[in-house]
């Protein structure tokens, strides 16, 4: 909480993390207890990091940070009544804190339909629905199994939009231990797993490391991002790599953040929409179809476009004059 991409302040709450909860290990204070609970702190500086070098895709929000991990088995996911009593939070406090976008880099499992997703976890399943509900736009990950047609849960579920990542630029041959049901995947006895190989990646190329599939709305930019690498002693650090759908997933929550500071009355619904029609098209070969990859610039210029014609024609009921 206390880099500079989040203002240097060593108070908690501050000015940019301005609230939170340890679900884990059901105190207020959801600050790292070790090291290996840094991932969220990488993943949040994608979405809002500005400072210390770093700049998010929302770089003006403000962020609560909900914890999942516990002190005793640091690094480790929580468990699902965790994750359930998390996002049940975040509908009760939306009012209090103004939460208008849900950003989750975790995941679990494979799912190739609709159906079977519902019927994973119906406590995360009914959360999610309420946070839909209430105006809340949640983003989460897909996975990085290398499934070419099953993203995990949550990401699967409807009231969901589910990420996947393309590279940012040509940056050299990547490999990445995957599932042994990857499609893309074989063993490698050098890094002693079942693993893919992207050879000579390219910008907006898939990344063979992440689940893709039918239920996949949407890639992002995904490797290699700079991000927070700041350990519990170390409060400045940074990462020059950190990458797979845990980064895409809040690199397209942060620009659903930008729209709605540009239109606060976009709805779920509404950005859902927004960020697939704009999306560039881009071919995943490992499955044959073609997932738009968020494009903030276009999405943003229609969503002024749909306020413009709202307020020019009178019908206003829906907007407000504070997008100016």
């Amino acid at each position: 909480h206390d880099h500079d991409a989040f203002g240097g302040q060593v108070a908690f709450p501050n000015s940019k993390i301005v609230g939170g909860f340890d679900f884990g290990d059901n105190d207020s204070n959801p600050t790292l207890d070790c090291d290996q609970q840094r991932h969220a702190s990488s993943v949040t500086s994608i979405l809002a990091g500005n400072g210390g070098g770093l700049t998010g895709t929302a770089p003006d929000a403000e962020v609560v940070f909900l914890k999942l991990s516990r002190a005793s088995d640091c690094g480790i996911l929580g468990f699902a009544g965790d994750l359930t009593a998390a996002l049940n939070w975040v509908v009760t406090n939306r009012a209090t804190f103004g939460i208008d976008v849900l950003s989750l880099s975790l995941g679990f499992g494979s799912f190739d339909n609709t159906a079977t997703c519902n019927g994973f976890s119906a406590g995360v399943r009914n959360a999610l629905q309420a946070a839909y509900d209430a105006g809340i736009t949640t983003f989460a990950a897909a996975g990085n199994d290398g499934l070419c047609n099953g993203i995990a849960h949550p990401a699967c579920l409807p009231t969901v939009i589910s990420v996947g990542g393309v590279y940012d630029d040509a940056i050299g041959e990547r490999n990445f231990c995957v599932s042994t049901l990857s499609c893309s995947g074989a063993d490698d006895p050098d890094l002693g797993c079942f693993a893919c190989n992207d050879a000579n990646p390219q910008a907006d190329q898939p990344s063979c490391l992440l689940n893709t599939g039918s239920l996949l709305d949407l890639f992002a930019p995904t490797r290699c991002a700079k991000s927070i690498r700041a350990s519990t002693t170390n409060t400045t650090d940074t990462r020059n790599c950190f990458g797979g759908t845990s980064a895409a997933a809040p690199f397209a929550a942060g620009i659903a953040a930008t729209l709605l500071e540009a239109a606060p009355t976009l709805t779920p619904s509404d950005l859902r929409t927004l960020l697939t029609s704009t999306g560039d098209g881009i071919f995943d070969s490992r499955n044959g179809r073609t997932i738009p990859r968020v494009n903030g610039d276009a999405a943003l210029s229609a969503a002024l476009d749909i306020f413009s014609d709202g307020f020019e024609s009178g019908n206003t009921s829906s907007w407000t004059s504070s997008v100016f």
